[in-house]
């Protein structure tokens, strides 16, 4: 693993050129363009201007660092993927990212994977998806701060059985999970989720309780919906529904302390649940 970070202003960032690369912060260009393994950097002394992401359609990460960056880091002019396995902004630098239409998939398996805590970042969402594709090994944050999202997904082969927490008020197109037991939203926050709500799991995960919406965080969060959502196999708990849309659930738990949620059809007892006596 090596780290790059970005100097000299307006460029390009391929996958082969060395114009604006360089080893250490504000040091010598030359270094060889960052590949899978290293961390790639743009800070305060990666200076202004534009870099215009060409990667010819994927580049791959080992992470992404933008927090004291001052330009505009540019994904919308050939909406190339990428693959970073964390996404930092949590410093001041006055910046701005277009995420274009591709796809950004993060594959940390554990900690804060996306986290965007800065204040002084302007996000454009555009087309994009942010995917989390690892098989987790420990619970994993999305660090929102408030910001406007277009589709975030979250896939798993079988059922997963760490939390992803949803943390700051964010806007977001689509929500998706896929066999993804736990997603909890912050105490006393709103996810508005202008198009669909689509999260699925199984009725393995519903043998340890597990769910897809869960938020068990304090007095627990709020999703605001705009159009009808049914979801399956959930558990879910301290949940508010806002918004002139629904969330019916069908094969579903209702853990207590929700508000504006329909249950359907309750699941049935698990075997190993069951008392046969002595």
């Amino acid at each position: 693993m090596a780290a790059r970070f970005w100097v000299g202003g307006t460029g390009t960032w391929d996958l082969s050129s060395t114009t604006h690369w360089a080893t250490s912060s504000g040091g010598t260009s030359g270094a060889s363009a960052p590949g899978a393994s290293d961390t790639v950097t743009f800070d305060g002394n990666s200076g202004g201007g534009t870099v215009t992401v060409a990667f010819g359609g994927s580049g791959t990460f080992s992470s992404l660092t933008t927090s004291a960056f001052t330009g505009t880091l540019d994904f919308s002019a050939n909406n190339d993927n990428i693959s970073i396995g964390t996404f930092n902004d949590a410093g001041t630098g006055t910046h701005t990212i277009n995420m274009g239409n591709g796809t950004w998939t993060l594959t940390a398996a554990s900690g804060t994977v996306w986290n965007l805590s800065g204040a002084s970042l302007t996000l454009n969402a555009n087309g994009s998806t942010i995917l989390f594709s690892a098989v987790a090994i420990a619970g994993r944050t999305f660090a929102g701060n408030g910001k406007t999202y277009n589709n975030f997904t979250v896939t798993n082969a079988a059922s997963n059985p760490w939390s992803i927490v949803i943390t700051g008020s964010n806007t977001f197109a689509n929500i998706t999970t896929t066999n993804q037991r736990s997603l909890a939203v912050s105490n006393a926050t709103t996810q508005t989720v202008s198009g669909a709500l689509s999260c699925s799991g199984t009725i393995a995960a519903m043998n340890y309780l597990g769910g897809i919406i869960s938020s068990n965080i304090g007095s627990g969060g709020t999703f605001s919906v705009a159009g009808s959502n049914t979801l399956s196999w959930l558990f879910i708990q301290n949940l508010t529904k806002a918004g002139a849309g629904s969330i019916t659930v069908n094969n579903g738990i209702d853990g207590g302390g929700n508000t504006g949620i329909t249950f359907n059809t309750p699941p049935p007892i698990p075997r190993s649940r069951v008392f046969t006596g002595m």
